[in-house]
């Protein structure tokens, strides 16, 4: 089992290093951006190009996370780590399949991103898809490895199972943002009419709602890159 639809094991591990450094290295950027955006006495344009900024970031974490799902899949059947009842061509077929839906996915998320009123086409679409496949992600992960580390089934090997649970739980913690962070939107709208101490109030506490769940997410990818780099 050296490829998977044509991938190698050295592509899929490079490609897996990369997710996990672009997910941790720009959502870090992100989350200074927020903290930078609470300052008082910035000016709408300052904080409206900040904000434009901390968006593209966020795109490109969101994406990495995504794509983490085909390129995990591959990794782990090239390597012999896991999902080894699965022939070679539909493993290849899953694969793609996989990578072609994250890809769907991701042209979702910046037409959603870009949509000017939460009753657009692209914002409907979004709504409606986005909370599934996280919940479909998690679901996934997250039995498969209590699966294989309970040794009712073995999807995975054992630290790789450990990364799946890690990872069900890091989807599930950014669903939970999803829904902590709605308010910054009209908070952020509000404030850039014209700071007032209210406005700036309601405006940091919408952003501070998501620290948790987002260091929490820190936390659990230095667990998975320690896990990576600790196996046998």
């Amino acid at each position: 089992m050296t490829t998977i639809g044509g991938a190698g094991r050295t592509p899929l591990l490079v490609a897996h290093i990369l997710l996990l450094v672009a997910w941790l290295g720009v959502d870090v950027g992100v989350f200074y951006a927020s903290v930078y955006l609470r300052r008082p006495g910035l000016s709408p344009e300052t904080r409206l190009v900040t904000m434009q900024i901390m968006t593209g970031l966020d795109r490109s974490a969101r994406a990495s996370l995504i794509l983490l799902v085909p390129v995990s899949f591959g990794l782990a059947w090239v390597t012999g780590n896991g999902l080894q009842g699965i022939s070679g061509a539909a493993a290849g077929t899953t694969f793609w399949l996989l990578l072609v839906a994250a890809f769907g996915w991701i042209y979702l998320f910046v037409r959603a991103s870009r949509a000017q009123t939460a009753r657009s086409d692209g914002q409907h679409v979004w709504r409606v898809i986005n909370p599934l496949v996280h919940v479909a992600v998690m679901l996934f992960f997250g039995y498969t490895a209590l699966a294989s580390l309970a040794g009712i089934h073995a999807y995975w090997s054992h630290f790789v199972a450990l990364k799946a649970l890690i990872f069900a739980i890091l989807v599930a913690l950014g669903l939970s943002i999803e829904f902590t962070l709605r308010e910054i939107g009209p908070a952020f709208a509000e404030l850039i009419t014209g700071e007032t101490a209210a406005r700036l109030a309601r405006f940091d506490a919408a952003i501070r709602r998501g620290y948790v769940p987002v260091l929490l997410i820190y936390s659990g990818l230095v667990a998975i890159v320690v896990i990576s780099v600790s196996r046998p």
